[in-house]
């Protein structure tokens, strides 16, 4: 038995919090990206500080503080205010998520299908649903269907929700390796063997190759 509304709410949140990351991490500019994650931050301020006129609690920090915060960050990366100004939206990050994603993945689809059935919309229900017309005779036209939750279409959205999230993972590690080799071009002493954990320059020490000894079952490492 699965209930016919609770788990596309799970699911839901993964597909906006996997696009989320992909929205951010997907720009091959390092100032686009900036640039989204400030816009998030923007709005994650104004919701916190608007639950905060609601209960009439007053944060450590006012919210033009936290805003001018953002601000020098995006001033000091070289950011112009119009790339911050547009409020972000999660219609915006899953529409350009599924845009720049394979044809055919309706991640779009899928996160409205989800939305609708969290909010218990009509539309979604019979849409996401499946139907059994029940033994019961025909009325005016008005017939008894049963409902119940649709397994396949449950497991296809989840699954859609995973494949994301590697996606995201996936451009999180490219862009470390990318960090990786710009910061090895900018300081070719690392190239050379050398580390700079203490002010001083020291050569690294390369660790000598393990030597197996002719008695079996014994192992000799160096």
């Amino acid at each position: 038995m699965i209930h016919r509304f609770a788990p596309y709410a799970l699911v839901r949140g993964a597909l906006e919090n996997a696009s989320a990351a992909v929205w951010i991490l997907e720009p091959p500019r390092r100032a686009d990206r900036l640039a989204r994650r400030l816009r998030l931050a923007i709005d994650d301020v104004r919701n916190g500080e608007q639950a905060r006129q609601l209960t009439g609690q007053q944060g450590p920090r006012s919210k033009q503080d936290r805003l001018d915060q953002i601000a020098a960050i995006a001033a000091r990366a070289g950011l112009a205010e119009d790339a911050l100004k547009n409020r972000v939206s999660y219609t915006e990050i899953v529409k350009a998520v599924d845009a720049s994603g394979a044809p055919g993945s309706l991640i779009e689809f899928s996160w409205k299908i989800c939305s609708g059935l969290t909010h218990g919309d009509s539309w979604a229900a019979w849409s996401a649903s499946r139907m059994t017309q029940m033994p019961s005779p025909v009325q005016d036209g008005v017939a008894t269907l049963k409902m119940e939750a649709s397994l396949s279409l449950l497991m296809q959205m989840t699954t859609l929700a995973v494949r994301l999230t590697g996606r995201g993972w996936q451009l999180h590690d490219n862009a470390q390796v990318r960090s990786s080799l710009l910061h090895v071009t900018r300081r070719p002493w690392l190239r050379k063997g050398y580390h700079t954990r203490s002010p001083v320059i020291f050569p690294t020490v390369p660790r000598p190759p393990r030597r197996r000894s002719q008695e079996p079952g014994r192992r000799i490492g160096v």
